[in-house]
């Protein structure tokens, strides 16, 4: 989801396997991202909980997928 709203991983890595092990080790460093910070809050919290270093806090995707983001995303009209 990151990568989709901000067309960069999340600790400015080129792999995903590397950010699957950032996830676990990293601080926030992600937040100063420029592009991170144009995001809506409801954005920024549903990746924060999707990037949480403890699996046992991070959020699951059944729960992600009822986070408030999505109601509003689906909302929001695309031109095509």
């Amino acid at each position: 989801m990151f990568i989709l709203l901000t067309g960069k991983f999340p600790y400015g890595t080129d792999d995903t396997q590397t950010d699957y092990e950032m996830i676990t080790t990293a601080d926030r460093a992600y937040t100063q991202d420029i592009i991170y910070k144009r995001l809506s809050p409801e954005a920024k919290e549903i990746m924060k909980q999707m990037l949480t270093k403890d699996p046992k806090k991070r959020v699951s995707a059944k729960e992600a997928l009822k986070h408030k983001w999505f109601e509003i995303a689906d909302k929001i009209e695309v031109d095509e």
